[in-house]
């Protein structure tokens, strides 16, 4: 068989299983894993298809597919079909869309905006579990699509009152459902397009919701526009042995990789979804695998020096058939003999969970050819090989990451704070080194952490929405993650989260193994999944990223710490807070800051239990560790409460990080105490900075750089960092000041200056030339509008009146879809003419992104040659020059 497909086949994907500990004894003696190899640096050994000298595999398996209709099989069985032809919308209680003549007589679905669609508009179908389904519709839109359709597993029957889904605008299925699937986008370019997808149905699924959902940021501009439906069609299909093994191959591929390593791959097997806790984390477990359609033998070349000890899991697809039984071999061939180091079978019943095997390879003289082998028994097993790794070399101290959700910087004792919240965080601090002005990038979970995981700002790296449809992109074009360099440096890759928001997101690419429980939110059951992991790789060369769902809602601190700070009584736990709602009386605020601050000590309690196991197993000084914080939180700072959308004030966009450094680290710096950064920095930095301390080389062309020279020296209290949103809102923050930029569409832009020495929760509105700190104001307000002009997409014009113009009022011809950052936007004249009016602010009167259907022109102010490519830093060029003009950039 053709080895350039069989790697398509055998290499590494992703499987979720949960974990069983085991050892098989191989040659020779058993020596600890500390023990295990030659001596020097610790060294791993993946191995992957694309490493195998001999590979041997069925032919009949030789395509993957991704499409269930590519299959040759029997007719699917249509279990639901819709053309809209005689459909009546109202009768069925969907709100918020119509049935209309989409042209040429043939009716369609049109919805015509996010804000007026009913919580339900679609169907819920009963299905069986471990089922092929496909799901296509036709659509057309000359906007984005803004909304779609999308299929929602639930482990309710359809009819089951349990079965609840919210507005179309949530971010249905990280929680709420045991997955999503998602149609391929289409292209709106106002033509009709067909797309489909194809999927398995968990072990758990009992009906399908075919459901209108947001597709972007319900805040976005293009919620209003009309997107148009057509020619709905569920099918469910059954698969022969070889279908299965090809569809499983098929999505086991990165979109446009050409191989499978980097696929973040289906999530076996799927609990219960809201409300999972405890053991389930172990239940969401997935993992790097080699799949190996039985039968299978594949051979790799061993040196001797990385005979140290093989670990791998073993475990049969979600796709193996309910009969399946298959036998797993692991053989070393030495010269002219063969050792069996593993032989054992494994029935489809009892691979809901991974096998772990530890296997001694260091009584192989020489080198030799190790070879994974797989047979099918009975039925249609699909066998995989769970994350197979090869170790050799000394013990070698972890690099542990802890991510906290929703966590303020100004709630830490070590920050200033008066009560007595992080006595763990406080001493890493003083055995490391504490950014105090560490910066979010952005002011939500998917945004933000993608950004700590790649050093990109999210208008780089492209998660940009809350919606289930926006994922860390893969293939060979997309941004290198932190996890995916430590692999290549030689790092074991581990991540153990219970955050409903990183569940299928992308941002799991380069971990060998993740542990995500959608519903589990304390950070003691992330906890004890991090102490066994702790009890099993004691001395690997490890990277284990925590992410700790608290402090983040709903606030249920446990005893003690829920009364830790104040009296919880009249209060229900869990309590999750209205976002936004200011009209709350104080004393309810006052209790739920106490409740915040005791979700803070209880985080750090964690954070201290398991640098203890740390110090208890001699690993504390020479490990690296970094604690950040995703986000922040706003306590009615800015008479809200949460985060995301427009939220941008201090206790949002402020975040505690902190690096602990291998001991002795700090002593090599020079001069100055470097234990205390003060100048603004953003946590995009982290990647860089924790690549640099361990060696690692720095991917190219990130937005973050390494802040590990800043240890010393003097601050610069003049940096700034930009905060991006999902939503039309942008900050610029230095160690002084936080300034704030939004754009309604249809008022005047709203810009905010705080100076946080003085005075953190009262804004300075630029309107106010008598306030202080215009200077700043200016500044600040500049590099906001340099960053929106270098990340747009389209093009771009900037007007600028003289000093003596109060008012401007010019027309702008050929734009369309026109997007306004600075200035008032008027009403169009005609399809392709826009008119902005209004006050000019220090000098610049409109920063507009457009679209154009023509040539843009001007009347009211002299048009410079353009469009042009935008280079960083124009904007105070420009605003140096005293005449008036209109700029185009693209």
């Amino acid at each position: 068989m053709n080895l350039s497909k069989l790697s398509l086949w055998a290499c590494a994907v992703l499987f979720a299983c949960q974990g069983v500990e085991g050892t098989v004894t191989g040659l020779g003696g058993a020596p600890s894993p500390q023990d295990a190899g030659a001596a020097g640096p610790a060294r791993v050994l993946r191995l992957a298809a694309s490493m195998a000298t001999r590979i041997d595999a069925p032919g009949a398996v030789a395509e993957p597919v991704f499409d269930l209709a590519q299959l040759s099989q029997e007719a699917p069985q249509v279990l639901l079909t819709e053309d809209f032809g005689h459909l009546d919308p109202k009768r069925k209680g969907w709100g918020g869309v119509d049935v209309r003549d989409a042209g040429g007589g043939d009716l369609a679905l049109m919805v015509s905006g996010l804000t007026e669609l009913g919580a339900a508009v679609g169907w819920c179908i009963d299905v069986e579990p471990s089922t092929y389904y496909r799901f296509e519709r036709r659509a057309f839109s000359r906007r984005a699509f803004y909304a779609d359709f999308a299929v929602i597993e639930a482990g309710l029957a359809a009819d089951d009152p349990g079965v609840r889904f919210g507005p179309p605008s949530e971010t249905t299925g990280h929680s709420a459902a045991l997955a999503v699937h998602w149609p391929e986008p289409l292209e709106a370019d106002g033509e009709w397009h067909s797309s489909s997808v194809s999927f398995l149905t968990s072990p758990e699924t009992r009906s399908l919701a075919i459901l209108i959902r947001s597709r972007v940021n319900d805040d976005a501009p293009e919620v209003s526009s009309r997107v148009w439906f057509d020619d709905v069609q569920l099918e469910r299909h059954d698969l022969d042995g070889e279908g299965r093994a090809r569809f499983f191959a098929g999505h086991g591929i990165a979109q446009g990789a050409a191989t499978a390593m980097d696929k973040a791959g289906r999530f076996l097997p799927h609990g219960a979804g809201r409300g999972a806790a405890g053991d389930a984390l172990e239940a969401f477990e997935y993992r790097r695998v080699v799949f190996a359609p039985a039968p299978t033998r594949m051979a790799f070349q061993v040196d001797a020096a990385l005979a140290g000890v093989l670990r791998l899991g073993l475990g049969l697809a979600q796709g193996s058939s309910a009969d399946a039984r298959a036998r797993f071999r692991v053989l070393a061939h030495v010269a002219d003999e063969t050792h069996v180091l593993l032989e054992e079978d494994l029935a489809a019943a009892e691979a809901a969970q991974w096998h772990d095997r530890r296997i001694e390879l260091s009584g192989l003289a020489g080198a030799f050819e190790l070879e994974l082998c797989t047979e099918a028994l009975e039925g249609t097993p699909l066998p995989l090989f769970g994350t197979p790794v090869i170790e050799a070399g000394e013990a070698a101290a972890p690099l542990v990451l802890v991510i906290v959700d929703a966590l303020r910087a100004d709630r830490l004792s070590c920050q200033g704070y008066e009560r007595d919240t992080t006595p763990a965080l406080d001493a890493l601090a003083a055995a490391g080194v504490r950014f105090a002005q560490a910066v979010a990038p952005a002011n939500f979970s998917e945004a933000a952490v993608a950004s700590l995981f790649t050093g990109l700002m999210p208008t780089r790296h492209g998660v940009l929405a809350h919606a289930t449809a926006t994922r860390l992109g893969a293939g060979p074009t997309a941004p290198r993650t932190l996890a995916e360099a430590l692999s290549q440096a030689g790092y074991l890759t581990h991540m153990i989260a219970a955050e409903p928001e990183l569940y299928d997101s992308g941002l799991e690419r380069g971990f060998d193994r993740v542990a995500n429980a959608p519903g589990a939110s304390h950070a003691g059951e992330v906890l004890e999944r991090a102490l066994a992991w702790l009890e099993e790789n004691a001395g690997r060369r490890a990277f284990l990223t925590l992410f700790l769902g608290d402090p983040g809602q709903p606030l249920a601190p446990p005893a003690p710490f829920a009364a830790r700070f104040g009296d919880p009584s009249g209060i229900d736990l869990p309590l999750r807070v209205p976002r936004g709602d200011e009209r709350v009386p104080p004393a309810f605020r006052q209790q739920v800051s106490d409740l915040y601050d005791g979700e803070v000590a209880y985080v750090d309690h964690a954070i201290g239990r398991f640098v203890a196991a740390l110090e208890e197993r001699g690993l504390y000084d020479a490990a690296l560790i970094s604690v950040v914080g995703d986000h922040g939180e706003s306590l009615w700072d800015d008479r809200s409460f949460g985060h995301g959308g427009r939220a941008l004030s201090d206790g949002v966009v402020h975040v505690p990080w902190i690096v602990k450094p291998p001991a002795g680290s700090l002593e090599a710096k020079d001069g100055d105490d470097p234990r205390v950064v003060e100048q603004a920095r953003s946590t995009l930095d982290l990647m860089p900075t924790l690549l640099e301390l361990v060696g690692a080389e720095v991917p190219p062309g990130l937005d973050g750089r390494s802040a590990w020279p800043l240890s010393s020296g003097p601050p610069d209290l003049d940096a700034t960092v930009v905060v991006e949103t999902a939503v039309e809102a942008i900050a610029v923050r230095s160690a002084r000041f936080l300034f704030r930029l939004a754009w309604p569409q249809e008022t005047l832009s709203h810009q905010l200056l705080y100076a946080l020495e003085s005075d953190p929760f009262t804004a300075i509105d630029f309107l106010d030339e008598d306030a202080p700190f215009q200077g700043e104001l200016v500044r600040l307000r500049v590099l906001a509008l340099d960053h929106l002009l270098q990340r747009n997409e389209g093009s771009s014009a900037l007007a600028l009146v003289r000093d003596t113009d109060p008012l401007f009022d010019i027309q702008i011809q050929g734009p369309r879809r026109v997007h306004s950052y600075l200035g008032q936007r008027g009403s169009g004249v005609g399809a392709t003419n826009w008119i902005y009016r209004g006050p000019a602010v220090g000098r610049i009167a409109i920063v507009i992104r457009y679209e154009a259907t023509e040539p843009v022109s001007v009347r009211g102010l002299p048009a410079a040659q353009g469009p042009e490519p935008y280079v960083a830093g124009r904007l105070a060029e420009l605003l140096a020059r005293p005449e008036a003009g209109l700029f185009l950039f693209e």
